[in-house]
């Protein structure tokens, strides 16, 4: 999807000017840039949070941000009973 997909299904669920939720929308995606930036983590319930890490030095310096799901429909991991379980059998 991309960002005029995001729009028009939104102007579709709200009723309201693509216009206004264009200007929305790119206020609340600065705002999350800059926190990003700053090193902080942004939370989008129910979607999410978006981590940003830095690692390396110098040239090597590099930034990954990674999505972390949320919600119900977030794969389940196994956890360690599930794990000790599956293994003995």
């Amino acid at each position: 999807m991309n960002k005029r997909e995001l729009l028009d299904r939104v102007a579709g669920k709200t009723g309201m000017k693509k216009g206004q939720i264009k200007t929305a929308l790119e206020a609340a995606l600065e705002v999350a840039r800059a926190e990003l930036e700053a090193g902080n983590d942004v939370g989008l319930a129910p979607l999410g949070r978006i981590r940003i890490r830095k690692t390396g030095e110098g040239d090597t310096a590099r930034t990954h941000y990674r999505l972390v799901l949320t919600g119900a429909d977030k794969p389940k991991r196994p956890g360690r009973k599930a794990k000790a379980a599956e293994e003995a059998g």
